[in-house]
């Protein structure tokens, strides 16, 4: 689909939904214009610019008469002005005369680095309940007795319904995720083992494996596999307001969260959180005992002598609380009612689960 778009006399206004207006920090590299190029996201461009990239919105110039006048192009030239004494970013070619354009908005410059959250915009379902998970058909044998299924496998599943559709996603459901402070359970994850086909209906049913994402196992289950046009395009800003989560669980990672891994947050659409949604995230704190203080009268670093005594039964050593420190930046591009999908933008310490995540400039 394409659309024409006038580019007419240039109107200051920021994007809708922005934090309150606040002093913006221009990079003191900053260039004053910059031609848009492949493989560039908004998230670059913004960085390019600004100390504090999710202030986009802040900066940015466009025209309300124009149809989305927030996408950014390959090849589109931007320019540094300032307007009454703010700094703003303009498109165009330096002019205020009106040109038109058509463009796929296919072809929009991502705001972050697609690759790296596909995976997950693709799957239709990723969290669901537990009552969700009980109640779907499950796999309860493999044709020739294999104990693994692959592209091709033909298996055999129970519990079906008489109106079952013909087209399947097979998964495997995960941990619990909870809520960080309450303990309560928000919906478990799921991972997507591979698809399906239902070739016969019955008990058990005849299903064909037509895609394989991992070793399928007995006992995975099937959710009906459904076309959900996800939004690809993102326009990272600060929430409006004090959000406060933490990091609960990090899909598909073994080791280390590093820069573009994908992060769970106990915190979702149900509480204000929307797509481009930008996190400041800090380890958590941590409490410590003081390696110089005595235990009795016995310093840790004495070893015991005549004379020394341990603390009494059930008295314990003073704690000190080390303070949380800046880890870097997620930013949110998925939600759910209860939790998100947020993807590190930025690393400046090592990311783990249970840090904290909240509106920049917060406490």
């Amino acid at each position: 689909m394409f659309i024409s778009r006038l580019l007419g006399l240039l109107v200051g206004i920021v994007l809708a939904g922005t934090v309150a207006a606040q002093d913006v920090l221009l990079r003191s590299d900053a260039p004053t214009e910059y031609t848009v190029k492949e493989g560039d996201t908004l998230w670059d461009i913004s960085a390019m610019f600004l100390d504090q990239p999710w202030l986009w919105p802040e900066i940015w110039y466009v025209n309300p008469q124009v149809d989305n006048p927030h996408l950014i192009y390959p090849g589109d030239k931007l320019y540094l002005v300032w307007v009454d004494g703010r700094p703003m970013l303009r498109r165009g070619d330096g002019k205020l005369s009106p040109q038109v354009r058509s463009e796929s908005l296919s072809d929009a410059l991502p705001a972050i680095p697609l690759e790296h959250i596909l995976p997950f915009l693709n799957r239709s379902r990723a969290i669901l309940t537990r009552e969700e998970i009980d109640s779907a058909p499950y796999i309860i044998y493999f044709r020739e007795g294999r104990l693994t299924g692959d592209e091709g496998t033909r298996a055999y599943v129970r519990s079906f319904d008489e109106s079952a559709p013909l087209e399947y996603l097979i998964f495997r459901p995960g941990d619990a995720l909870r809520d960080f402070t309450t303990g309560e359970i928000l919906g478990y994850h799921i991972t997507h083992t591979g698809e399906a086909v239902l070739d016969t209906p019955g008990d058990p049913a005849k299903i064909d494996i037509i895609r394989a994402n991992r070793e399928i196992l007995v006992e995975d289950r099937l959710i009906e596999a459904t076309d959900e046009n996800l939004p690809r395009n993102f326009y990272p800003r600060a929430p409006d307001f004090d959000l406060q989560a933490h990091i609960i669980a990090a899909p598909d990672i073994v080791d280390l969260i590093g820069q573009y891994a994908t992060v769970i947050i106990d915190r979702g659409a149900n509480d204000g959180v929307e797509a481009g949604h930008v996190l400041m995230a800090y380890s958590a704190r941590k409490a410590i005992n003081d390696p110089t203080e005595n235990i009795g009268d016995c310093h840790i670093f004495i070893k015991r002598k005549e004379g020394c005594v341990d603390l009494p039964p059930g008295e314990k050593r003073k704690q000190v609380i080390i303070p949380r420190e800046r880890a870097g930046l997620v930013m949110v591009y998925r939600t759910f009612d209860r939790v998100s999908y947020a993807l590190v933008m930025k690393q400046e310490a090592p990311f783990h689960i249970n840090d904290e995540v909240g509106t920049p400039g917060t406490p």
